[in-house]
């Protein structure tokens, strides 16, 4: 995908500096959401970096709950990154 250098590519959004736990902690005050893909891993440093696929065993963490509950259905390709977004607030 030519675009994705760019960043629109939402899947591609990944959780920099918060460990996946169901409870935020001030350790992760600084975390926010990034396009994985415009962001080079020399940047990440030492900060915990989580996918959705590592934000909750089973999709239990409260945002994929609410968004299975009130049918938030996106199309399957930008909808990761709009839960990781969401879980970065």
């Amino acid at each position: 995908m030519e675009a994705q250098g760019a960043g629109p590519i939402t899947r591609l959004t990944i959780l920099q500096g918060m460990s996946p736990k169901l409870r935020v902690t001030p350790a992760d005050i600084d975390a926010q959401a990034v396009r994985s893909c415009i962001k080079p891993v020399r940047a990440v440093g030492s900060r915990a970096v989580t996918t959705i696929e590592g934000l909750s065993a089973g999709g239990s963490h409260p945002v994929q709950r609410a968004w299975s509950e009130f049918d938030v259905v996106q199309c399957g390709f930008c909808q990761p990154g709009q839960i990781m977004a969401a879980a970065a607030l």
